[in-house]
């Protein structure tokens, strides 16, 4: 590694010779590293718990933090300008980033949240960059790329079987669609108390009592929905629980 103090927003020159001295078999070469030259670059890491093998790689609904860290700290606070590129909307399809972020003093590192709007359209892939310049108006600049991916909304329903007056119980089942895995599945009845966690339940009929579902995906995306369980009871049974068995009878209905 060559390193040598420089002067900032200055522009410098790399002068390399190479000689062949001892024989005229073996050519010589250098090779350059692509962006291998660098001065106070500003280093930067995705934490993106959604993608963790790729974590430039965000989906929607899915918050995910950029730490920014220059390579030394400074005692007074350093203003960076950030111009922006892409195909995604800043402000639109993810959380506004400001065109303009500082490093306070004494400090060599801040973070930025990216968080792409889970807005139900197809899109195909987006891509983002910005691009941080001192606001001296040095030419230098550092840059941040990502993508956002399209996701499904999180949407969850209830289903069950058929109830009659001979049902006793009823499995209740949680019909998911969209979202990120690694899902949490929550049952809590309505005036009961009783909560409940799996994809299906097993419920009474008898008294009747209204469940609501909850599901909340890894990235913190919620789906609701309800649904009032109770037995289907025949005209039959009406009359047997009024004169004991199934003979006809006169329902009289009175006005209060």
């Amino acid at each position: 590694t060559a390193e040598a103090r420089v002067v900032p927003c200055q522009t410098y020159h790399l002068k390399m010779a190479v000689a062949n001295v001892s024989d005229q078999i073996l050519p010589s070469a250098v090779f350059l590293e692509a962006n291998s030259l660098s001065s106070n670059a500003i280093e930067y890491e995705f934490v993106n718990a959604a993608n963790e093998d790729s974590p430039s790689d965000l989906y929607e609904g899915c918050v995910a933090t950029v730490y920014l860290r220059r390579p030394q700290v400074k005692y007074q606070a350093t203003t960076v300008r950030v111009d922006y590129e892409g195909t995604a909307t800043n402000g639109i399809d993810f959380s506004m980033v400001n065109p303009v972020i500082s490093f306070p003093a004494g400090q060599n590192e801040i973070s930025l949240t990216i968080d792409p709007t889970m807005d139900g359209q197809v899109e195909g892939i987006e891509t983002a960059k910005f691009i941080f310049s001192p606001s001296d108006g040095c030419v230098n600049s550092d840059s941040v790329e990502f993508q956002i991916i399209d996701t499904d909304p999180l949407v969850a329903t209830i289903t069950r079987d058929t109830i009659t007056s001979g049902t006793a119980s009823v499995m209740l089942r949680a019909n998911i669609t969209g979202g990120m895995p690694n899902r949490t599945v929550q049952w809590r009845q309505l005036n009961g108390g009783q909560t409940r966690t799996g994809d299906s339940i097993l419920v009474s009929t008898y008294p009747e009592s209204s469940w609501i579902l909850q599901v909340e995906d890894f990235c913190g995306n919620v789906s609701l929905d309800t649904m009032l369980i109770g037995r289907r009871t025949d005209f039959a049974n009406i009359l047997r629980d009024i004169y004991g068995s199934d003979r006809l009878g006169v329902l009289r209905i009175f006005d209060t």
